[in-house]
């Protein structure tokens, strides 16, 4: 019962882990037909001209080149320790003007040659269809996100986020990648634990 109350009390010190976010972009500063930095593969920057929401017609986002699938990675650099969790949050977007554009992305590992390495958890689907817009039309999976925990053996090489659609209009209108780190006790906390054990210590 004593280690109960101690475990309990511990938590309770436990300092709380904030998010912080290690990459947003909307590609809103991105020169249109170039390839954003930190990404690479066959990729460029659209302009939406006929697109009707989120930013008007001079919204961007990142698409396949012409007659091609996307097949992109994001070099998100060394990132995180054992306990941290790593979550992707990813808006699609719909080039062509009428149809059904899917969108898949997965985090993994990259080597300094490019070869990308998916982590075990299953990739994110995402589908847009209808009329141009980004990001799609609400058949866009809401709220869909990526996690991962490092676990010791996913870290070493870079951190990347590897896109693909199928075809060049499915495309990609923002993401935002944000790391939660392993909660760990303060000094004041562990001080605390430490008055605490003299305590129960003191009634046996």
């Amino acid at each position: 019962m004593k280690l109960k109350y101690t475990l309990a009390a511990f938590a309770a010190l436990t300092v709380s882990a904030n998010a912080a976010t290690i990459y947003s972009s909307d590609f809103q500063g991105d020169a249109i037909g170039a390839t954003p930095a930190d990404w690479s593969g066959n990729i460029r920057v659209f302009s939406g001209a006929g697109a009707t929401t989120e930013g008007g017609t001079n919204d961007r986002a990142i698409i396949a080149l012409t007659g091609t699938d996307m097949s992109a990675i994001l070099d998100l650099g060394q990132v995180g320790v054992i306990g941290d969790t790593i979550s992707v949050n990813l808006d699609v977007a719909q080039y062509a003007s009428s149809g059904t554009s899917v969108v898949t992305y997965s985090l993994g590992t990259v080597t300094g040659g490019g070869v990308f390495t998916a982590f075990a958890e299953a990739a994110v689907t995402e589908a847009t269809s209808g009329a141009r817009s980004w990001p799609g039309t609400n058949t866009e999976t809401a709220g869909a996100v990526y996690t991962h925990v490092f676990n010791g053996t996913d870290l070493g090489d870079n951190l990347a986020l590897q896109v693909t659609s199928v075809g060049s209009f499915g495309g990609v209108d923002s993401v935002v990648v944000d790391v939660t780190p392993v909660p760990e006790p303060s000094s004041t906390a562990l001080l605390g634990l430490g008055g605490l054990a003299l305590i129960l210590r003191r009634r046996k």
